[in-house]
């Protein structure tokens, strides 16, 4: 990597006058050098599981995925793309400075060299296989689906996929949509490029695979909700982190100090981006609240989640867990979740799967952790996440499922939700799950309830 010198850093300084002018120049001085290795990452990152992951090509991650964000530091990018290493390498202007490179293992996606090299990465896979489905049956033992859909649903599917008029037209990009009702599958459509096939990122969908997993890895270790002393950083009494339970971790009532805007170099960032062991670093954080007390929407307590299961699950079986404990026995078959370079599964925000396979984990919560006549989740666990958290104003559920819903939609719905527009809109009381998945920014010219409410409306009367 070349080396940052004065000369260099200056001319990043200048770069940085013309992206933000004189009245900006100060304030983005200091954060420029992190700002632009967390552009390399992010960069590096996105390509890597776009290509490798969802298999899309690459001029349509540029435009959608990166170019997509809006922000013009991200123009000045280039990638270095090693197909047969399946390596992505990326840096502002291709000049080799801030570079970051993002691996991609076979089950495990694609991870970040910091702290570590490619090829220790590369030497990282997936062990265990994904389970075989049943071949010919429906979904969703099975994929077949005769393409059989009511006309109505049929109608409202093609109008979520419709660009708005106006400023925000081609910002939508909605990906796929997909309905299950009473436990079939009965409509689904998708942009053109995807398929029912594609591993799509559900970003903060994951986080609610995190809570399901966590109900999992209590049944199976000495793990509890309440429980201190989670981290090996956190051992010593005298510091007050050692008196977080799980659940305050688990309900986003932790009290650390954590940043979640994604604005510039941030926690959030420094996490997803810039930390070679997210957990070391979150684990570093102040504690500002009493745990318990407060409630912040919170992608760090979640990764904190994922870091306790890994502190008291055995080791060898952790990289196998998510697969064998809930992605093989629902047949989440496309399900990959990728890690930090340290091993650690991205729980808050980087698992991916197809639509079909985020319809399967809203049927399994719909059906309160049952499948297929197995209990995959502990009996109990699914209410616990649906109860609400006290601090959030009953807004959000203590397994990280929002409760929080108007009066266009049943007032029992859940949402599980993500950037970009991903949501899994779960109505027990009408067996309905409706997925839907894009890459849509600004966020707001796409209105979930809106969606569900129209797919409710279309539902043939007979049930």
């Amino acid at each position: 990597m070349a080396a940052i010198t004065f000369r260099s850093y200056f001319r990043w300084l200048a770069i940085a006058f013309l992206l933000v002018g004189a009245g900006g120049i100060a304030a983005v001085a200091w954060q420029l050098p992190p700002m632009l290795w967390v552009g390399s990452s992010y960069v590096a990152k996105t390509v890597c599981s776009g290509m490798y992951v969802s298999g899309l090509n690459l001029d349509r991650i540029w435009a959608e995925d990166v170019l997509g964000r809006k922000n013009p530091l991200l123009n000045l990018y280039k990638v270095t793309v090693d197909d047969p290493a399946k390596r992505i390498s990326a840096s502002p202007l291709g000049l080799g400075m801030f570079e970051r490179t993002a691996v991609h293992r076979d089950g495990l996606g694609c991870a970040l060299a910091i702290g570590v090299t490619p090829a220790d990465l590369a030497a990282e896979d997936g062990a265990i296989a994904p389970m075989a489905l049943a071949p010919g049956e429906p979904w969703p033992r099975g994929e077949a689906f005769d393409g059989t859909t009511p006309p109505g649903l049929s109608q409202v599917l093609a109008e979520a996929f419709a660009e708005p008029e106006g400023a925000n037209n081609g910002d939508l990009r909605t990906r796929a949509v997909v309905v299950v009702h009473q436990g079939k599958l009965v409509a689904e459509r998708y942009a053109d490029g995807i398929t029912a096939e594609t591993p799509l990122i559900g970003w903060s969908m994951s986080k609610t695979v995190t809570a399901a997993l966590a109900g999992i890895a209590m049944a199976r270790s000495d793990l509890d909700l309440d429980i201190d002393h989670l981290l090996p950083q956190w051992q010593s009494d005298s510091n007050p982190k050692s008196r977080i339970p799980f659940a305050a971790l688990l309900e986003m009532t932790d009290g650390l100090s954590y940043n979640e805007d994604y604005g510039t170099v941030t926690d959030t960032t420094e996490m997803l981006y810039g930390a070679g062991n997210a957990i070391d670093f979150l684990s570093s954080l102040d504690l500002e609240d009493e745990p318990g007390s407060v409630w912040a929407y919170s992608s760090g307590a979640n990764m904190l989640v994922m870091g306790t299961m890994r502190a008291f699950l055995p080791v060898d079986s952790w990289t196998d867990f998510p697969r064998t404990a809930l992605f093989n026995p629902i047949g989440m078959r496309s399900a990959v979740f990728e890690t930090d370079p340290a091993g650690t599964f991205m729980g808050p925000s980087w698992l991916s799967a197809t639509a079909r396979d985020w319809a399967r984990f809203g049927l399994l919560i719909q059906q309160k952790g049952l499948w297929d006549g197995e209990q995959v989740l502990p009996v109990g666990w699914v209410d616990t996440m649906m109860e609400p958290v006290a601090a959030s104003n009953g807004r959000y559920g203590k397994g990280n499922i929002w409760l929080e819903t108007g009066s266009k939609v049943p007032p029992d719905t859940l949402w599980v939700l993500g950037h970009d527009g991903q949501s899994t809109a779960i109505v027990p009381s009408l067996e309905l799950i409706v997925v839907r998945m894009g890459m849509t920014n600004p966020q707001d010219i796409y209105d979930r309830e809106d969606l569900l409410a129209a797919v409710i409306a279309a539902l043939p009367q007979d049930g």
